[in-house]
């Protein structure tokens, strides 16, 4: 009999020690073309360019059980083969990560690709008026732009390349899971980190200063109790 314990220890670890790519990035001002365009407008526009978009706003949010075709698949289309999300919530100068985690198992290169609303717009190949016209946009809506505004927006595009070898054929053609992460940075460092370098420091800061000396203190009473019963016995 196969011993079962083993197996499932394997599949744990499957699950747990997942592979991550991350790119770092700063958002920034757009081109004064674009920069008085409300977001509002944006997002009709973007929606008419990109209409299967997520969102993920910041400062900290995560999508999981997200599916994607490889590049090298035969039987995907191509809109199969990436996944849009907009990044929504950023300020202007403050650093922030976009990271892709997925299983260890998946032989898999993930492709994050940054888009600002002009660089989605000259992906696309349009103008901002071609993109308004086709988005049935009429009014602009535009807006005094203010630097260091919180709603900046940015997008990025998920794609998958199989990197595996393996003699069983088709492998490229399954859908890899994968869970898509935005994070800002505080201090230079991830805001799920900063949060648990605090309670990390508060929970040895409490053993330190209150649990350690309980400890110590109960261990004196004992020696000392001990120390009686010996002079007793004496």
């Amino acid at each position: 009999m196969v011993p079962k314990i083993p197996i499932l220890l394997a599949m744990l670890c499957a699950l747990v020690f997942a592979n991550t790519e991350i790119r770092h990035f700063t958002p920034t001002d757009e081109s004064s073309e674009t920069a008085s365009i409300s977001q509002l407008s944006r997002d009709k526009i973007v929606a008419a360019l990109v209409p299967s978009l997520k969102s993920l706003t910041g400062p900290y949010e995560t999508i999981e059980f997200e599916k994607l075709a490889y590049l090298q698949s035969t039987n995907a289309t191509a809109t199969d083969r990436e996944n849009w999300y907009a990044l929504r919530n950023l300020e202007n100068g403050r650093r922030y990560e976009i990271r892709v985690s997925y299983a260890a198992t998946t032989p898999s290169d993930f492709q994050l690709t940054l888009f600002t609303f002009g660089d989605l717009l000259n992906t696309y190949g349009k103008s901002i008026k071609e993109a308004a016209v086709s988005a049935g946009v009429q009014n602009m809506e535009t807006s005094e732009h203010q630097e260091g505004l919180a709603n900046v927006a940015m997008y990025v595009k998920v794609a998958a390349l199989y990197a595996g070898v393996s003699t069983m054929p088709g492998l490229e053609n399954q859908l890899v899971p994968y869970v898509l992460t935005l994070e800002k940075h505080v201090y230079g460092l991830p805001v799920q980190a900063l949060r648990l370098i605090v309670v990390l420091v508060v929970v040895v800061l409490g053993a330190l200063f209150v649990i350690t000396p309980r400890v110590l203190a109960a261990v004196d009473d004992i020696v000392a109790e001990e120390e009686r019963e010996s002079r007793k016995m004496d």
